[in-house]
């Protein structure tokens, strides 16, 4: 467990222990390596706009895809989300739809929710890295995930702990 992720967070965390990682540090790296080799190819102009088109490309791939990841944990009655500076409790009654994206490395899994609980009216995690033989196969996350929003029908209202 890293550093950072030490705190109790609720009954199980469903995130993995490196979405800070990818979240902060990761896009924060690449926008400084990209720095560096611009900098260091700077007398050569083809260069430095290859550099430019990669450092657009994947700084919107980096923008969209790890930027909006957030922590997520379960309790008896409702998801615990974080984006690492607020918390917010999200009941399962919420949650409208699962889905995940197997094409990406990170996995991420999408929650869809009925309205805006403060986190938005999606939330994105990226699940525990698993050695894969078939891509194809959703992680066990998301049937636990839709088991749970539909088990809860009663209705109720996010609120911040």
């Amino acid at each position: 467990m890293l550093p950072f992720e030490s705190r109790v967070f609720g009954d199980r965390t469903m995130s993995s222990a490196w979405t800070f990682c990818y979240k902060f540090i990761v896009p924060a790296l690449w926008a400084m390596a990209i720095g560096v080799a611009a900098v260091s190819t700077f007398s050569n102009e083809r260069v430095v706009v290859a550099i430019a088109v990669v450092w657009a490309v994947a700084g919107v791939a980096l923008l969209r895809v790890c930027v909006p990841l957030k922590r997520v944990s379960l309790e008896d009655d409702a998801l615990l989300v974080s984006n690492f500076r607020t918390e917010w409790r999200v009941p399962y009654t919420l949650i409208t739809d699962v889905t995940q994206n197997r094409w990406i490395k990170l996995r991420p899994i999408t929650i869809r929710l009925a309205r805006d609980v403060g986190c938005g009216e999606t939330v994105v995690f990226m699940p525990y890295v698993r050695l894969r033989w078939h891509f194809r196969d959703e992680d066990p996350e998301v049937e636990e995930l839709r088991s749970l929003a539909g088990n809860h029908t009663a209705i109720s209202h996010a609120q911040r702990p």
